[in-house]
């Protein structure tokens, strides 16, 4: 009824009376002596339905009646619409999911395969606290029985922060086989971060550990930009922590970069990890670094060190900032 009365709301007191109604089967089977219908309007003006009120005896509905149903009617026709776009939202989400994940396969794919040859081991271990991480490891081969590892944090969590890494991994292999040499790999970096992001006032940073690794001189050469500390467990006697290079990576046009060089003869292990870790261990960060120092000199063998690390302070837990970690061992 309330379709063929247009948009407007139905009012019939006496359905006994009225010359169209009094003659419906529907009247009397459902004894309806009186009748208010109010149209249920959605926000794009498209008609939903009718919200109506009966009762089996002639009733005079009054303007209060009349409010009541059409408050009701509104009401009604939000619920529908956020039902809607919920529906809508969810929707969405199940595609920007899907895309995420591929995204995130992609991500991995390009991540460095473990290296086990007779006088190096690396290993690695990431965990993204989102579908998408900023954190980037690569290593490469340089030349027979020289490697070049590095480790990069960029700033931030989720898609940006990995569109940006994935920018920058782009360059890695170029970078590292091609110069090697750490202070320039270092000053090629923060020229690439600054020229894309930052010189146009966005704001981009990223924290690096680059070294290049000699099996057949036993020698480390590393940087560090303004990353945490790398931990390095020296011919298993002493633990050094590899903290020195240069400041983080983008802010500046140009760069001061120191490198350390460090020697070893005794079978050696190295950590590099980004502080999604150590906030995970410990609030205080040179509390957290100590931790994992222990931990290193309990369990120098690298992929021990990486499952011991998993299994104490990662498996099950919510993550707030991505993890990665590099473990390596020298003979």
């Amino acid at each position: 009824m309330i379709f063929s009365h247009g948009r407007e709301p139905l009012i019939i007191e006496d359905t006994s009376k009225h010359p169209i109604v009094k003659k419906l089967d529907v009247t009397y089977s459902a004894n309806i002596g009186s009748y208010l219908g109010v149209p249920i309007i959605l926000e794009d003006n498209t008609m939903f339905g009718t919200l109506c009120a009966i009762d089996p005896s002639p009733h005079k509905f009054d303007k209060k009646d009349l409010e009541l149903m059409q408050t009701l009617a509104n009401f009604i026709a939000n619920a529908i619409e956020l039902g809607q776009a919920y529906e809508i939202i969810l929707a969405e989400e199940q595609r920007v999911k899907k895309e995420l994940e591929l995204a995130k396969k992609v991500q991995t794919s390009v991540l460095s395969e473990p290296v086990q040859l007779e006088k190096i081991n690396i290993q690695a271990y990431y965990q993204s606290s989102e579908s998408l991480s900023g954190d980037m490891y690569s290593w490469f081969e340089i030349s027979p029985n020289k490697f070049g590892v590095i480790l990069i944090d960029v700033m931030g969590h989720g898609v940006s922060a990995a569109l940006i890494s994935m920018s920058i991994r782009s360059l890695l292999k170029g970078l590292i086989t091609s110069i090697s040499e750490p202070i320039e790999v270092i000053k090629e970096l923060n020229h690439h971060i600054f020229s894309l992001f930052n010189s146009t006032h966005q704001s981009t940073y990223a924290t690096a550990v680059y070294m290049v690794i000699d099996t057949e001189l036993k020698t480390i050469e590393y940087v560090n930009a303004g990353h945490p500390s790398g931990l390095l467990f020296l011919d298993q006697k002493t633990m050094k922590r590899m903290d020195e290079g240069s400041i983080i990576l983008g802010i500046f046009p140009n760069l001061k970069v120191d490198k350390q060089l460090i020697h070893y003869n005794e079978p050696s292990t190295i950590m590099l990890y980004t502080d999604g870790l150590t906030e995970l261990i410990n609030p205080v960060i040179n509390d957290a670094i100590h931790t994992v120092e222990n931990i290193i000199i309990g369990e120098p063998d690298n992929l021990q060190l990486i499952e011991e690390i998993k299994k104490e302070f990662v498996n099950g837990k919510t993550l707030k900032d991505d993890i990665c970690l590099i473990t390596v061992n020298v003979e």
